[in-house]
């Protein structure tokens, strides 16, 4: 009971010894790293076999060491950027890390983080720990483990052992000090203005860190697994598609490139509504953010035949289909970029800056907001249409009714009406938020999911739900009993207002 923490000078040698990575070859360019939480070592995240390739560290050692021994190895091995995954205290260290090295960081993910831990709760874990380590540290695992027999019968068998023959007393006291002194809400603020997106996940059955502890941001959004317990990571809902989000939707746009212009009802129909909320002044220069085939870019042009509109989107296809829509020569300037780093990184002023049904899919809204205001000129405008969260509400209960779980869509993490306000409300001056909702009936499920696919909407989401041939038959005699047909609600925001 009477062991001290081994502190080691980190150097380039044992930073290697005291990470693993469980991808092929060696580790290199962008890496998903995940931080384990008090009293486990980094093996717990391979008891989830989505994603593999993981870099975690294989010994528990004192919270200021694991943070410069990741440091020293993501400079040594030449890592430039990381999806860093922090779990419990690891996610703690995780925001510690992220405002340390803001630079590596591409996105951030807070699993089971607790607003704080009482003092009362810190030091009944000490006395627990000096009656008996072992027997109190196996209870604790039980504890975590909650929900997940299997995984905890694995982690008995194939982690434990190890773990706690070489587990330091005084490294446990080290992380119940970092934990009991930790100030979670100024760490949180330290992330303001920051390049990369965060998240927050939290299992609603985690009986470790309650949902109650769960800390709350208007600036973070909170993902809330309803059945997942401490390990959340371990909940078939977790989305494991983590830094690969973006991309996956990048792809799907880029595919549906040939077919998005005839499919795409509801986008078409928002464009022309946007068109009757456009200032009656013409703006020198103009940025649409999202400008996919160029429906909105046509109207935009239109309407201000002589200002310089810029256009951009990631999808290079989606551009393609855009110039075809204008004659050579006309007054917009293409670029295909992922607009959160345009936004981030331009020092151009514009006079509007308008988007249309394409910045709920953004990892940081808030951020992208915010930089939108700083793009502005003085006296300068912004109007953008945003999708709601209720937006595919059918689909959503249904899926649940015949999966007899919450079943996640990319519109369940849409910004509500409240959110918007909360996020423009600082930055813009004459704000109006309009809500409309618009619902489309089809023949058929395949009908339905043909319009999805090739418009590039499907998205990304975690916990995707594989609809097998038996699946579709049910989902579509739920519509059909309910409804009648096969039908979606679209909700869309749009806001408008001046730079504060």
């Amino acid at each position: 009971m009477n062991d001290q923490p081994s502190s080691p000078r980190v150097s380039a040698q044992n930073s290697k010894e005291l990470f693993s990575y469980s991808g092929e070859g060696r580790p290199a360019g962008h890496l998903n790293v995940f931080l384990p939480g008090w009293g486990f070592d980094g093996r717990i995240i391979t008891l989830q076999e989505q994603v593999t390739d993981w870099l975690f560290p294989t010994k528990v050692i004192s919270p200021e060491d694991t943070l410069r021994a990741l440091a020293v190895y993501l400079e040594q091995s030449h890592i430039n950027s990381v999806t860093l995954v922090g779990w419990s205290m690891g996610a703690n260290l995780a925001l510690d890390f992220a405002a340390r090295h803001p630079d590596k960081i591409e996105a951030l993910y807070l699993l089971g983080i607790r607003r704080s831990w009482p003092a009362g709760v810190i030091n009944q874990i000490r006395s627990d720990l000096r009656q008996g380590r072992n027997s109190f540290l196996h209870n604790f695992y039980r504890k975590c483990f909650l929900g997940y027999r299997k995984a905890h019968e694995t982690f008995t068998t194939d982690i434990a052992p190890s773990l706690l023959t070489n587990l330091k007393t005084g490294i446990l006291e080290q992380g119940l000090d970092y934990l009991g002194d930790y100030n979670l809400e100024n760490s949180l603020s330290l992330l303001a203005g920051s390049a990369f997106s965060t998240r927050i996940i939290h299992g609603g059955k985690d009986i470790i860190a309650p949902l109650s502890e769960a800390p709350h941001s208007a600036s973070i959004p909170l993902t809330i697994l309803e059945h997942g317990g401490h390990p959340v990571f371990l909940d078939p809902n977790f989305p494991f598609q983590l830094h690969n989000r973006k991309a996956s939707i990048h792809s799907k746009f880029c595919r549906a490139a040939d077919t998005y212009d005839a499919h795409a009802i509801i986008q078409k129909e928002i464009a022309v509504r946007m068109g009757e909320l456009l200032p009656a002044e013409t703006p020198a220069r103009i940025l649409e953010i999202g400008c996919g085939t160029g429906n909105y870019t046509k109207i935009l042009h239109t309407r201000y035949p002589e200002a310089e509109i810029t256009a951009l989107d990631f999808a290079s296809d989606m551009l393609a289909r855009a110039r075809a829509k204008l004659p050579p020569g006309s007054s917009v300037r293409y670029l295909c970029r992922d607009a959160e780093i345009f936004l981030n990184e331009s020092e151009e002023r514009f006079d509007l800056i308008t988007s249309n049904a394409t910045m709920q899919w953004f990892d940081n809204l808030l951020q992208a907001c915010r930089n939108i205001r700083s793009l502005l000129t003085s006296e300068g405008r912004i109007l953008l249409s945003i999708f709601g969260p209720k937006s595919m509400q059918e689909m959503r209960e249904g899926l649940g009714a015949i999966l007899g779980r919450t079943a996640p869509l990319p519109s369940t993490w849409f910004p509500d009406h409240d959110t918007l306000a909360t996020i423009f409300g600082p930055l813009c001056r004459d704000l109006e938020i309009r809500e409309w909702q618009t619902t489309r009936e089809y023949e058929t499920l395949s009908d339905l999911l043909e319009h999805i696919r090739k418009t590039g909407t499907s998205g990304w989401h975690p916990g995707r739900p594989l609809l097998t041939r038996s699946r579709m038959t049910e989902l579509e005699s739920w519509f059909v009993g309910k409804y009648g047909n096969c039908r979606t609600t679209y909700q869309v925001f749009q806001i408008s207002g001046k730079r504060k």
